[in-house]
């Protein structure tokens, strides 16, 4: 470890950058400080602006974001067409960077924008600190870009547990189309290895118990979650090493917030992945074939993957760079790095 240390580092290529941070997490492991090292990595966060600086970053020079965001709101728009009254449900919505291309999608609609009301649900309660107050202030972004897009519009913010989550929190009404989004964060769920009634099926459930017209899904397709220790690392080095060489050939090495990215968002979820354990282990992303497989024990149907939107993703995702890959796994979309998927994304509905 001490040889890799000294050739590894933050400011290298894509190698020594995820091997300095997966061997701070081993070397947090070993002394048993995992989860004051991640306690102390969430309280250090960069502030709204240099993360939105950072995000900034991510969309303009990579695909992470900006392709599911494309994937979310086509297939709203699809799902919504000739609709008066839209009601958006997000889970984890954070800085809700998605939605305003989406309202400016709903602005120059033929027959006009709906009346549009979006819920966005905090992260489940153990992940990281609750934030409230960052919801708030996406909030009132949202509200100016709608106001400056002549889309009537409300937001309202709302935390709670995820998998518990009572109907009558979300305020729903008949008049109004039904529509649920999560990017990312339902990773930060349990499971059923943790709890005996697995938190992740649960939240599915409910999902489904709304109807919802369409409920729409991305994530990161790589099983962390599993209690087996080597098994886990084993994912997380393959899944980043893919994330950390995809970001080399797409960003600069000199650009400052790279390494805000990196660190903040990569470098503290690998020291979860791989120094902590129990319930303080809150990074537990599974496979997109794992969650297919509890969607459709939670009693949702997959949709068609539209040929369109999957020609339109795959020029998009080629656009960033020719090494980045978009293909299909029965009607689920992925993101790749020379093949070896990142992120995974779908559409579902209420199984008849």
């Amino acid at each position: 470890m001490e040889e890799l240390r000294e050739q590894a580092g933050p400011e290298g290529d894509a190698t020594q950058r995820v091997v300095h941070y997966f061997l701070h997490a081993l070397n947090a492991r070993m002394s048993n400080t995992g989860s004051r090292f991640y306690s102390v990595m969430c309280k250090a966060r960069p502030s709204i602006a240099e993360t939105l600086k950072a995000v900034q970053m991510i969309l303009k020079h990579t695909p992470f974001l900006g392709l599911p965001h494309f994937f979310t709101n086509q297939i709203i728009l699809e799902a919504i067409k000739g609709e008066r009254k839209v009601h958006i449900v997000d889970f984890g919505i954070m800085y809700g960077l998605q939605w305003p291309a989406l309202l400016q999608l709903l602005a120059e609609r033929k027959e006009g924008p709906p009346q549009l009301r979006i819920t966005g649900v905090d992260l489940p309660p153990r992940a990281l600190n609750n934030h409230s107050g960052r919801i708030r202030e996406t909030g009132s972004r949202l509200k100016r870009c709608a106001q400056d897009w002549g889309i009537p519009f409300k937001f309202r913010s709302l935390s709670c547990a995820w998998e518990s989550m009572e109907p009558g929190l979300l305020q729903l009404k008949d008049d109004e189309v039904l529509i649920i989004s999560c990017s990312f964060k339902q990773t930060n769920l349990f499971d059923g290895s943790v709890i005996a009634e697995s938190p992740k099926l649960q939240w599915l459930t409910r999902i489904r118990n709304l109807h919802p017209k369409v409920f729409i899904q991305s994530l990161a397709s790589s099983n962390f979650a599993g209690p087996i220790f080597l098994q886990r690392f084993q994912e997380a080095l393959v899944h980043h090493a893919a994330v950390f060489a995809a970001m080399d050939a797409c960003i600069s090495r000199m650009l400052p917030e790279r390494r805000v990215i990196e660190q903040d968002k990569y470098g503290r979820e690998i020291m979860n992945i791989i120094a902590c354990e129990g319930l303080d282990r809150v990074e537990r992303s599974e496979t997109h074939q794992q969650w297919h497989h509890l969607a459709v024990k939670a009693g949702l149907e997959v949709m068609p993957l539209s040929p369109a939107l999957f020609e339109e993703s795959k020029a998009f995702a080629r656009f960033y760079n020719r090494d980045l890959t978009v293909n299909r796994d029965g009607e689920w979309m992925w993101l790749g790095w020379r093949d070896q998927i990142i992120h995974a994304y779908s559409a579902w509905r209420a199984a008849t």
